[in-house]
């Protein structure tokens, strides 16, 4: 039964959108949970929400070849998802895009929220961190001791002004 509902059309899906066994065969392997869920359940609708929003293929496949895990979100929270990405300005042609996908489909709320006020507590402003996430999303996926780390060496150790990283894109990753 999961052979033919599962795994084959699973198969499939990544084939048509990799264009390659190898790259199909590299993600099922790496993430063999792609293989345990309904591919229309969660895989499909969620390529689908991508793609109606003007996201590239060539986007789709990259973040589906390292980060398959954000696919096997369930797919009303990724719509949702995908409309804050766009609300926080990030254009669906822009990789950045994918990655701000993957980095808030990764982070529940309050986890966000407790992210937002280690920056808060270090000056930045709300549109700092926009701006910053705007750049590197993968940044906001940093563990809030990791942040507390690099800034309290940065600020307090080095110097430096806490306000100037939002704008520094080595900062931002080397979080």
């Amino acid at each position: 039964m999961n052979l033919e509902s599962r795994w084959i059309p699973t198969f499939e899906i990544l084939k048509d959108l990799f264009k390659s066994d190898a790259k199909t065969i590299f993600v099922i392997i790496s993430h063999p949970r792609i293989l345990v869920q309904d591919p229309k359940t969660y895989l499909r609708p969620n390529i689908y929400a991508l793609r109606e929003n003007g996201v590239p293929e060539s986007n789709i496949a990259a973040i589906l070849y390292h980060h398959p895990r954000v696919f096997c979100t369930k797919p009303d929270k990724f719509r949702e998802v995908v409309e804050e990405v766009k609300r926080m300005g990030l254009k669906p042609l822009s990789f950045a895009f994918v990655l701000a996908v993957r980095a808030l489909s990764s982070l529940s709320k309050m986890t966000w929220k407790k992210k937002i006020n280690v920056f808060k507590r270090w000056g930045w402003s709300d549109e700092d961190i926009l701006m910053a996430f705007r750049r590197f999303p993968p940044f906001m996926i940093c563990s809030e001791d990791k942040i507390t780390g690099m800034m309290d060496y940065f600020v307090n150790v080095l110097g430096l002004e806490s306000r100037l990283f939002p704008n520094a894109q080595n900062f931002l990753h080397t979080a």
